[in-house]
């Protein structure tokens, strides 16, 4: 297991809140030389901790005004219907996360719609579809306080 210490979770915490930083800004702040940072950037990258760079979108600005997160219950609990039900997620674009969950249902999906009429066609058509789908609850986001 790698171990982390605290100039590398300094450096995680720095990447989270701007990945643009470049690597002069990055060593500045975290008091060490531009070359051994770097070194720790690829290590952590190499490692698997930084697992890539990505652009954080405002899904209202793309006119997905109304986000929800989606509580499913597969059919049966097996590999198969795991499959199918992973593979059609995969294929929608407005389906930001999915992950397997414990309790009552087994995945929880995060999804981005234009509206609110958009969000139900989608609820009743698309998802609905899924022939591994047993149940659905949905949960619509009014705000969002954090996000990492």
């Amino acid at each position: 297991m790698l171990k982390i210490d605290l100039v590398d979770q300094k450096i995680v915490r720095l990447l989270q809140r701007d990945a643009r930083l470049s690597n002069a800004e990055l060593a500045e702040a975290i008091n060490l030389s531009p070359s051994p940072c770097s070194r720790r950037v690829r290590k952590l990258e190499k490692n698997g901790v930084i697992t890539g760079y990505h652009a954080r979108i405002n899904p209202a600005k793309m006119g997905r005004n109304v986000s929800a997160l989606v509580s499913i219950k597969l059919r049966r609990n097996g590999i198969s219907e795991a499959q199918l039900f992973e593979a059609a997620i995969e294929r929608l674009d407005y389906v930001t996360e999915c992950s397997t969950i414990t309790g009552r249902y087994d995945y929880m999906l995060r999804l981005h719609s234009e509206s609110l009429d958009d969000l139900e066609a989608k609820l009743k058509t698309e998802l609905a579809a899924i022939e591994a789908i047993d149940d659905m609850e949905t949960t619509i986001i009014l705000k969002s306080i954090k996000k990492n």
